[in-house]
């Protein structure tokens, strides 16, 4: 049934049934005219399939936001109605602006307190880990106690890259189901329409081979939040969306769903970049921390790339031909970024072919370039080429594995 429902909002707020006593001890009494940045979540309609949060903020914001005042979320699975959990939807898609800028959330709508805790844990995680100065966004949010139970499902976020790929295959019995989010990707201008309709064609496939539900959702949040503007505040090599917000949207949408995900997987990877850059999202001890009515769970994060390369060849190597790795082109995969150059270097390495995938013709070559350049700079700099030196095609020095790895290149074997 496809039904709407619109909630009344009080504009008055009340400044006193949510102040945090260690914020207050720390910093002494607390003013709302002390914060210039604000966000008023005016409004909420929402049907069966889509929820909408018309909001306003504070001219001081408006540097790091595009200027679109409505947050949209769409799904083919039910998604939530009460009040309280649909006001923690918007809260936790508009947050990184409280923890990283002070930005105050204000709204006649009280906001469920399971989400509120889940909100200011993460908080205070990326506070410590980027040394941003503590925040209190929420103080002026009234909460409440949301008793809804919803249906327990076990489900896998599932993007169609190397890393989920692995992921579906290792727990097909385990789960019921796969959620796909069409814009998942950093900003939404950098991908192509018909990639976006074809990560969903390769979702549907997936499923309808592993006899899998398929809950399929977009946001507009990257149309919302202007991500560039937010990378200064993460470290030098690392950005807003590398250093938390490709895993804040993940969750945004979980908690937008009428279900209890026990767990959504999330795709794990032993990869030593995110340690380099800085990043903290990557990790479990980060991921884990999303709590709430659901939970996010990294799933193998202790398993290399290579690793995972070398499964899929083994296990399913057809879906090579539909893999989706780059971020940076628009298109599924490409012959010039490092992600894509380094994942087609693992399955040679890992004893797959290059015409059995949907790299273009045109990436051998290049290979060829990189590795020669990669072998005379130091390790660190060439993280996924390093990591497909630990192929088991390959023995020996480094320098021997870079030979072999070349020659296989070069031969036409890889």
């Amino acid at each position: 049934m496809d039904f709407k429902k619109t909630f009344p909002v009080e504009k008055k707020i009340n400044i006193l049934e949510n102040l945090h006593d260690f914020f207050i001890n720390s910093f002494g009494p607390i003013h709302k005219e002390d914060f210039a940045m604000y966000i008023l979540l005016d409004k909420i309609t929402c049907t069966d399939t889509s929820l909408c949060f018309y909001f306003d903020y504070s001219d001081d914001l408006k540097p790091y936001l595009w200027g679109e005042k409505t947050l949209t979320i769409t799904s083919t699975y039910p998604l939530k109605r009460d009040e309280s959990a649909l006001a923690g939807v918007f809260c936790l898609a508009l947050a990184p602006l409280g923890w990283i800028l002070g930005a105050q959330f204000e709204s006649g709508y009280a906001i469920d307190n399971e989400v509120l805790s889940c909100i200011n844990r993460i908080g205070s995680i990326l506070s410590k880990n980027y040394s941003w100065k503590p925040t209190a966004p929420f103080i002026w949010m009234r909460s409440t106690t949301n008793n809804h139970t919803a249906k327990a499902v076990q489900a896998l976020f599932f993007s169609g890259g190397v890393d989920s790929l692995a992921s579906l295959y290792r727990l097909k019995n385990r789960i019921t189901c796969i959620l796909h989010l069409t814009n998942f990707d950093y900003e939404n201008v950098l991908l192509q329409q018909s990639q976006k309709e074809l990560s969903l064609i390769n979702a549907r496939m997936y499923a309808s081979q592993m006899k899998l539900d398929l809950i399929h959702c977009e946001t507009n949040l990257s149309s919302v939040i202007n991500h560039c503007a937010l990378d200064k505040w993460f470290p030098r090599d690392c950005s807003f969306w590398l250093g938390l917000q490709h895993v804040n949207h993940m969750a945004v949408v979980m908690n937008a769903i009428d279900a209890s995900f026990s767990p959504l997987y999330v795709s794990g990877s032993l990869d030593p970049l995110h340690k380099k850059i800085g990043s903290c999202a990557s990790s479990s001890s980060f991921i884990n921390s999303y709590m709430m009515d659901s939970r996010l769970e990294v799933f193998d994060e202790n398993v290399s790339r290579q690793k995972k390369v070398e499964f899929l060849i083994d296990t399913a190597p057809r879906v090579f031909k539909n893999l989706r790795v780059c971020y940076t082109s628009g298109d599924a995969v490409c012959s010039d970024c490092a992600k894509c150059q380094g994942t087609a270097l693992m399955i040679i390495a890992g004893g797959g072919h290059l015409a059995d995938t949907n790299f273009p013709h045109s990436i051998r070559e290049k290979l060829m370039v990189t590795l020669a350049k990669a072998s005379l700079v130091p390790p660190d700099r060439n993280m996924l080429i390093m990591q497909s030196l630990t192929g088991r095609m390959l023995k020996g020095t480094q320098k021997e594995r870079y030979i072999t790895l070349f020659d296989l290149l070069a031969n036409g074997k890889g």
